[in-house]
């Protein structure tokens, strides 16, 4: 979700839709699965395998030009600064996270410790590197490491990080439902969150707002809403049925 549309994917054909739901989905392009972009209002579009690669302008609707890809990289990670990191296919020479863009092609990146470090998130030029009880923060426009600070989630494992728009603040997210709202650039924990569903379920709505569904109990579910700068906590509804639920949120997905 961005610029108040919807981008998606049917496995075999991308669409968009209005966040309103009033009009039906607009066939877009052949497309497997969609990347959200570095910056709101782009998404990427990949094909089957992730073959090719092709930028979509959300408020226009326009997709860009295709890139064969399948030769440089078996998988898209996240959007950053004008491409994407991926998992390239020659991790001899690039690593197991690389940089690729339309300009600049494929490029390494140095990851603190290359067996155990991921990529959890990455918007503008930042991206979030998880290691084992430690988060680095990545700017590529500078090529190096902005801070990097531990990471104190109980028994869990961090499952999710997103970014803020804008990218001041990240949310960490841990397996077990603790999560932990950070500067990126101080490393200064501002808020605790617990009982947060571990997966699909968080998002920024604005760059002081974060939306997430908790695990109440065994059976019931219910949506916040949280003022970063100030904790408080709103109720926004509860959730019955099905136990699948996910969110997707304006701002930015963790």
């Amino acid at each position: 979700m961005t610029e108040e549309r919807i981008a998606f994917a049917g496995l075999d054909h991308a669409y968009l839709i209005d966040a309103d739901l009033v009009e039906p989905p607009a066939p877009l392009t052949e497309a497997s699965f969609v990347v959200p972009g570095s910056t709101p209002g782009l998404v990427w579009l990949a094909g089957e395998g992730a073959e090719w690669v092709a930028p979509l302008d959300v408020q226009s609707g326009t997709v860009g030009e295709r890139f064969d890809v399948g030769d440089l990289f078996w998988w898209p990670l996240a959007g950053v600064a004008d491409g994407l990191f991926v998992s390239p296919v020659d991790e001899a020479s690039y690593g197991r996270a690389a940089y690729w863009s339309p300009t600049e092609g494929l490029r390494p990146i140095n990851l603190p410790d290359p067996l155990q470090s991921g990529i959890h998130a990455a918007a503008g030029n930042l991206a979030v590197v998880v290691s084992s009880g430690v988060i680095d923060i990545f700017d590529l426009a500078v090529g190096n490491y902005v801070t990097s600070f531990p990471i104190q989630l109980g028994e869990g494992i961090v499952s999710e990080v997103c970014l803020s728009p804008g990218q001041e603040t990240v949310a960490i997210v841990g397996s077990t439902g603790q999560v932990d709202v950070v500067e990126t650039r101080t490393g200064a924990v501002l808020l605790r969150l617990s009982g947060v569903h571990a997966f699909n379920a968080m998002g920024w709505t604005s760059p002081e707002q974060l939306v997430y569904i908790a695990d109440l109990d065994e059976r019931t579910r219910r949506i916040y809403a949280v003022d970063v700068a100030t904790g408080a906590i709103h109720n926004i509804a509860d959730l019955e049925g099905a136990i699948g639920w996910w969110l997707t949120a304006s701002g930015a997905m963790c």
